[in-house]
């Protein structure tokens, strides 16, 4: 048996200098699992580990089709398998963000409308809360430049 199981890459790695995530990486692993086939092969998993003939017979879709849509989420750190001969069985590497995936797809989530007021109720507070973290890291800046002096 082979077992190979990649790394993965985090998907809000900080830009430099800039503080602030960057969801490039994400993105794109978002648009790997949005494939409707991606999304069935993955439900099929999270029931338990199958070999590409069953997920074949399973899908109604050609094995080669399978094994492309494997291969591209085994590179992801999605899933891995076992070989044994010609045969493969896939499991995930990643059940919780597939599950996590699987319910958002499934799920349908309330809509959740504010009035005017409520919106700008919610911007002041986030723009005092702003102002008030840059007064903060402001004046720890100066204290800092104080001590450095003495």
């Amino acid at each position: 048996m082979n077992i190979q199981e990649p790394e993965c890459k985090s998907g809000t790695k900080k830009r430099s200098g800039q503080g602030k995530p960057d969801f490039s990486a994400a993105a794109t692993r978002l648009k790997l699992l949005g494939h409707p086939v991606r999304l069935a092969l993955l439900a099929e998993l999270a029931r338990h580990p199958k070999c590409v003939s069953d997920i074949r017979d399973l899908l109604d879709i050609a094995q080669a089709n399978v094994s492309q849509h494997l291969a591209a989420l085994r590179a992801a750190g999605i899933v891995a398998c076992h070989e044994q001969g010609n045969v493969r069985c896939y499991y995930l590497l990643r059940p919780e963000l597939v599950h996590d995936v699987l319910r958002l797809a499934h799920e349908q989530y309330p809509i959740v409308r504010q009035t005017p007021d409520q919106v700008q109720t919610a911007a002041d507070k986030r723009g005092k809360l702003t102002k008030i973290r840059k007064a903060t890291v402001k004046g720890a800046t100066t204290n800092s430049h104080k001590k450095a002096k003495t």
